[in-house]
């Protein structure tokens, strides 16, 4: 018994405690035990894909929905880093959670003035189901179709050290 409340303490601990010790809010945490999503699939459009069809070296899995508050937030400056970043080297990838397909999506990407951002949506929850994903938004770096990094809650993703991040995990 003594060791069951031991570990509660600890996933409790875990849970809520962990960004204390993070240097910023803005720091990937990087993943030990690399998860292999290159045969997760979801929807591009209407067309169902997977990981391994993407060319690109580092790809920015960026999970939001349309009814999530900070996910709307922070899309304005994911497009704009989407305009930014060199294109050979990186691919944002935002993949709602929403059940609608890409017509509600696309009502979103107008509404936010969205740009520089394919649709691609979830259904099944696929990915989130292989990340385990504790809360949206929630970034995921893939490389060579393993997750090595992870970025929870709303991110301004106009941040030089962003960028920085991202170029060092390249």
């Amino acid at each position: 018994m003594k060791k069951l409340h031991l570990l509660l303490f600890y996933i409790i601990y875990i849970i809520f405690f962990k960004d204390i010790f993070a240097e910023s809010k803005y720091d990937f945490i990087k993943f030990r035990n690399q998860i292999d999503v290159s045969q997760v699939s979801f929807y591009h459009k209407n067309t169902k894909i997977k990981i391994e069809d993407f060319e690109q070296k580092l790809i920015i899995i960026n999970l939001w929905a349309t009814w999530c508050a900070p996910c709307l937030r922070e899309m304005p400056s994911l497009d704009r880093l989407a305009a930014k970043l060199n294109k050979k080297k990186f691919y944002i990838l935002p993949l709602s959670q929403d059940g609608g397909g890409s017509a509600i999506i696309k009502k979103y990407y107008e509404r936010l003035n969205i740009k520089n951002l394919n649709i691609f949506f979830d259904p099944s929850n696929e990915f989130a189901n292989a990340v385990f994903i504790r809360g949206l938004p929630s970034t995921f770096i893939v490389k060579k179709g393993k997750v090595v990094a992870v970025l929870e809650g709303e991110i301004n993703w106009d941040k030089k050290e962003i960028i920085n991040q991202l170029e060092a995990l390249y």
